[in-house]
């Protein structure tokens, strides 16, 4: 990912107190990131930004929506992206190791680039199992993958678990 002025904020300036920004991810923005598995979408990004004398408090908020691939059919599809994100950001004299919540930043940065955050904060509000909305599904797609794992329909239930039914615990 290349650094971009679009996703960076000149912290230096700003009085303490709350500061507001959007941001837009979009289709360029998902191509700079070569591997990852969102290629186009449409995502706001509003930031309420809390700066005090030696930290910051950013506090997300994300909706629209990305493209993926469905994990039943391969098919791409739309997917509403909803959610928010915070983050802390610390200033130290030497950047050191931070965890997930605090992220630190050397007291002579005077600004900070947030497109890597966004994009993972992004795909981190994907659910796990992706699938098209309300089974719309490519139905040759799904019919072929049942053929293809033996997967078949009993009236009945399935007569493999029959012996099972007699068991008494």
């Amino acid at each position: 990912m290349k650094r971009t002025k679009e996703y960076t904020i000149s912290f230096a300036g700003l009085n303490s107190g709350k500061h507001d920004f959007s941001f837009s991810a979009g289709k360029s923005f998902f191509e700079s990131f070569a591997y990852g598995e969102i290629k186009n979408g449409d995502i706001k990004v509003n930031l309420c930004l809390f700066k005090e004398s030696n930290m910051m408090r950013l506090e997300f908020g994300f909706s629209g929506y990305a493209n993926i691939q469905c994990d039943r059919c391969a098919d791409m599809f739309d997917l509403n992206v909803k959610g928010s994100n915070r983050q802390i950001v610390k200033f130290d004299i030497q950047k050191t190791e931070a965890n997930e919540e605090i992220f630190i930043v050397e007291s002579s940065e005077s600004e900070i680039d947030l497109s890597h955050y966004i994009y993972e904060s992004i795909h981190l509000l994907l659910p796990q199992k992706r699938l098209h909305p309300g089974g719309k599904c490519n139905k040759t797609a799904v019919r072929k993958l049942a053929e293809l794992t033996g997967e078949k329909k009993f009236k009945n239930g399935d007569p493999r678990w029959a012996a099972l039914k007699g068991i008494k615990l």
